[in-house]
């Protein structure tokens, strides 16, 4: 991977956000620097937050470096994904375990829109007052330096489960009522608070008819 690395600041579309988030961003990003440096790295900040869709399209777009997002308040999914669509640098989100800022949910939310479109990327966070002393932290980050992607285990997902005759015949049932007089179930728009194709979250009717 190469030297120098991009940091980036996704932002809230709306100002009074983005400016009470400003020290802990701006402590995260100082956070950040600190454990690249230590891994050998040269990481630049991209000043000031993308704040709106065409901010990184005119911002992330041109940047052919690899990528850091610094997520730690909450931020809208497209403020990313309009400047990373149909590149292949590597890109990470990385966000610090807080009780006080949803920034873990913020990037879940943007890896989320990014998995949509077929975008690649990692996720990385820490709780560490001191990111450097994060030891897990510190070796997923080397990892994503090194060769450009974070694997995680995954043998405790599971894809499919037993269901019992009695729970599929229910199922069926409410997939046949649903057919038969369609259910409003609740509207959202495509990009609620940020997160796009909000709306195919909350009740895929492939789960039910199967």
């Amino acid at each position: 991977m190469k030297q120098r690395i991009a940091l980036f600041w996704p932002g809230d579309g709306r100002d009074l956000p983005n400016e009470l988030a400003f020290p802990n961003v701006t402590e995260s990003t100082r956070q950040m620097k600190a454990a690249l440096e230590k891994l050998g790295k040269e990481p630049y900040l991209l000043e000031g937050y993308l704040s709106k869709p065409h901010h990184a399209i005119e911002r992330l777009g041109p940047i052919q470096d690899p990528m850091i997002g610094i997520c730690v308040h909450w931020c809208y999914g497209p403020h990313t994904t309009e400047g990373v669509v149909g590149k292949e640098n590597p890109l990470l989100l990385a966000s610090n375990f807080s009780g006080e800022w949803p920034g873990l949910v913020g990037l879940l939310n943007t890896g989320a829109c990014l998995e949509s479109l077929g975008r690649k990327f990692s996720r990385v966070w820490t709780e560490a007052n001191d990111w450097t002393t994060d030891e897990i932290f510190m070796a997923r980050l080397e990892e994503w330096c090194s060769s450009g992607r974070i694997r995680y285990e995954e043998d405790e997902i599971s894809y499919s489960a037993p269901v019992s005759a009695g729970a599929a015949e229910l199922a069926r049932g409410v997939a046949r009522q649903l057919r038969d007089r369609r259910a409003l179930i609740l509207m959202l728009g495509d990009t609620s608070m940020g997160m796009m194709r909000a709306a195919s979250i909350l009740l895929p009717l492939s789960i039910i008819q199967a």
